[in-house]
């Protein structure tokens, strides 16, 4: 969701607050800081999400240094202006997406309809239940909808670096993912914010010596890995267990 337009509009109004209060100079210069810091961190807004909550004192608090001026009717209508972009993104956000799913059968449906990757977890889900570990390329927000243990980030000891660094066929990312306790392997067709085709360091063809292949849709393919690599399977020896396009 993009920001509300009110930070930007309140500006003039913060400047007051700070000439007048103590309160709202310490604020600006908490939030200050920690823009200064953002520069240092990933470019990603929701890293500015600690800011809103002291941004958001600080406009209130010049609001209230400001309503002595003013008259009821005017400081009312200020308070409903700062309120009122929630208020609109929300309603656009419900006639753009529908209604929000109240049973089972409808949270399944709108999930599979917003998140390419949803069906490949979902039938995941239904087929192993809980007794699975799952390691996802570039899927990381899917982690909130598997039932069983779910690996692969941007850091940490399942980091893409650290499984996809230096590999350059499927037996060494089979051998570094048994070496994590993976089962199966997720390959979404598209990164989930960049929405360019996801390429493996190595041919396709690479996987099937060590992966069979057992749910693949429009979304991505899901690979079960095999007990043992062996050299003995040929490219072509894979048994598609479900495949919905």
């Amino acid at each position: 969701p993009p920001f509300s337009p009110v930070y930007l509009a309140a500006l003039p109004l913060l400047i007051y607050g700070a000439v007048k209060l103590k309160l709202v100079r310490r604020l600006l210069a908490i939030a200050a800081l920690y823009a200064l810091i953002f520069t240092w961190l990933p470019a990603d807004s929701r890293y500015l999400l600690p800011l809103l909550p002291l941004v958001s004192l600080a406009v209130e608090g010049s609001l209230a240094a400001a309503r002595r001026g003013l008259a009821r009717p005017v400081v009312v209508a200020l308070w409903f202006a700062c309120l009122l972009p929630g208020w609109l993104y929300a309603g656009y956000r419900l006639a753009r997406q529908g209604p929000i799913p109240m049973t089972p059968v409808s949270r399944e449906a709108y999930l599979a309809r917003r998140l390419p990757l949803y069906r490949a977890i979902s039938w995941l889900n239904r087929t192993q239940g809980r007794g699975y570990s799952l390691y996802a390329l570039y899927a990381e927000n899917m982690v909130h909808f598997a039932d069983g243990r779910f690996l692969g980030d941007w850091n940490g000891r399942a980091s893409f670096e650290r499984v996809l660094g230096g590999t350059r066929d499927g037996q060494t990312l089979h051998r570094k993912l048994r070496r994590l306790g993976v089962s199966h392997l997720l390959v979404p067709t598209q990164g989930f914010e960049s929405g360019s085709p996801i390429a493996l360091p190595f041919a396709e063809a690479e996987l099937r010596r060590g992966f069979q292949l057992v749910y693949q849709d429009a979304g991505a393919r899901l690979y079960a890995l095999r007990p043992a690599m062996s050299a003995g399977l040929g490219a072509g020896r894979t048994s598609l267990v479900s495949s919905r396009r």
